[in-house]
């Protein structure tokens, strides 16, 4: 009888397994048919999920497709709603090994895969994340290429105590009433204006770009699910307001400024500017570069002597602007300390370092966790207690790091940490000592294929060529020319 218990028990299991992807893939399903929905055109016009096949993966290799026909055996037709969608049950193509890849090699044509795993942990936010960056896939193909610019001002007081009073101003607009609210755009372009003045150039440009590409990937995400309530997913604009709030609340904006905050703030200017009724302002990010803030202010003009002395009497007293400077300069010495820390840490701790690029011509994508992000002022981000996955979209590049104490992104794309001294390397299938190839001298080695697999660390190369060789200061480089 306990068999049969146990079996039936099973059998329950996975029914219950089986109707929560269903859900989710229906959902999937509802949201791509959203994006082909007139009134989502009116979203982002051009923008369509169904101009490429849709992957959901699960870690249990169960891989659902859409808008897809197969031509092997692998597939079976399951019905999920009134739709035919194919089902393969064991992950025949290894596609449920990624977060998710925006052009999966599907039977030789570009498929968006991307694993629901967290929804079936209660986690709603991968629906507004499969949206985000499925519309980069789109920005990367149809926007005006914007230069990016280099970010040389997250230390400076300044610049961030009027960062905070931007966030203060568009916290105050989305959350004031009637016409009025028009007034504190105004407050948000008088200090974005004055904040220019101090900035460098570069640093202007790195944010115009950050809240062109990230900014509109959560404002189209949100707003897909504002226009399609049917879809039973967290408010956008109600979320986007939380993120704004969680901003202001921060005290850390060194830690945000150059990256995190563009998300939400690159989202409010657009809803901004589609409650200013500001005419084509998406054809012209998309196709002429136009910043958003540069919209917003050209929607609400002011001339220099205006944003001065709207500035000088209301701003600066409304927003609390010496208290909120004397609480950011707090923050930057405790910041400079936490990098100090950090890097003496990383010198400090046993092992062998190795720097790793992805090749250059295949696209990679990546997905991870870290208890917390440290900007350096080279551009280089610090992920503190880092667990990540980045693969290519060939599937033949892979680079697992599982609790790394740190890991340095440069600005350039590689990722540098430590590996224990018992780290093994293949090197075109020939088996050696990690320790033992970082004796070796500064000549370069070609190889084909390379593996590398220690202490909560896995990396794996094949078909791309590659070189590696020792740097100045001993650490294995691994590049691809």
């Amino acid at each position: 009888m306990r068999t049969i218990a146990i079996s039936l028990l099973m059998v329950f299991s996975s029914l219950i397994g089986a109707n929560q992807e269903h859900e989710i893939v229906k959902k999937v399903d509802g949201i791509i048919a959203a994006t082909h929905d007139p009134k989502f055109q009116q979203v982002w016009p051009g923008f369509d999920f169904s101009t490429q096949a849709t992957l959901v993966t699960f870690r249990n290799g169960h891989l659902y497709a859409l808008d897809f026909k197969s031509k092997t055996s692998d597939w079976t037709v399951e019905k999920i709603g009134q739709k035919d969608i194919l089902f393969n049950p064991k992950d025949t193509i290894s596609a449920s090994q990624f977060p998710f890849q925006p052009h999966f090699n599907l039977e030789g044509n570009k498929a968006y895969a991307f694993s629901m795993d967290p929804v079936l942990k209660g986690d709603q936010n991968a629906y507004h994340v499969f949206v985000h960056e499925r519309f980069h896939t789109y920005q990367f193909q149809n926007f005006h290429k914007q230069p990016k610019g280099r970010y040389f001002d997250q230390w400076n007081p300044e610049n961030l105590t009027l960062v905070k009073l931007e966030e203060r101003a568009l916290i105050r607009f989305f959350k004031g009433q009637g016409e009025g609210r028009k007034e504190f755009l105004k407050d948000f372009i008088a200090i974005h204006q004055m904040r220019e003045l101090l900035i460098h150039p570069a640093s202007v440009i790195w944010e115009g770009h950050e809240q062109t590409m990230e900014g509109l990937a959560e404002y189209v995400s949100f707003k897909l699910f504002d226009t399609f309530p049917n879809l039973q997913v967290r408010d956008g604009k109600e979320k986007m307001v939380y993120l704004l709030q969680m901003y202001e609340a921060n005290p850390e904006v060194a830690e945000r400024v150059v990256k995190w905050r563009h998300y939400g703030v690159g989202a409010a200017l657009a809803y901004a500017l589609d409650e200013l009724g500001v005419k084509d302002w998406k054809r012209k990010v998309e196709e002429q570069g136009v910043t958003l803030a540069e919209l917003v202010q050209a929607a609400l003009p002011m001339s220099a002597e205006e944003v001065q002395e709207r500035y000088q009497t209301w701003v600066e007293s409304a927003y609390q602007y010496e208290l909120a400077k004397g609480t950011i300069e707090a923050g930057v010495r405790d910041y400079h300390q936490t990098v100090k820390n950090t890097l003496q840490n990383f010198e400090e701790r046993k092992g062998i370092l190795v720097s790793v690029s992805p090749p250059r011509i295949v696209a990679v994508s990546g997905q991870g966790l870290t208890d917390r992000q440290i900007s350096l002022p080279n551009g280089t981000q610090v992920s503190l207690r880092d667990s990540s996955v980045f693969t290519t979209s060939d599937r033949n590049w892979r680079l697992e790091l599982k609790d790394h104490p740190q890991v340095f992104q440069t600005f350039f794309g590689s990722r540098e940490f430590k590996c224990d001294d018992t780290a093994k390397i293949w090197l075109d299938g020939e088996e050696q000592q990690l320790s033992a190839i970082a004796e070796l001298g500064k000549e370069k080695k070609r190889f084909q294929t390379l593996r590398i697999e220690g202490q909560g660390t896995l990396f794996e190369s094949s078909v791309h060529a590659g070189e590696l060789f020792i740097d100045e200061d001993g650490a294995i480089v691994i590049q691809y020319p």
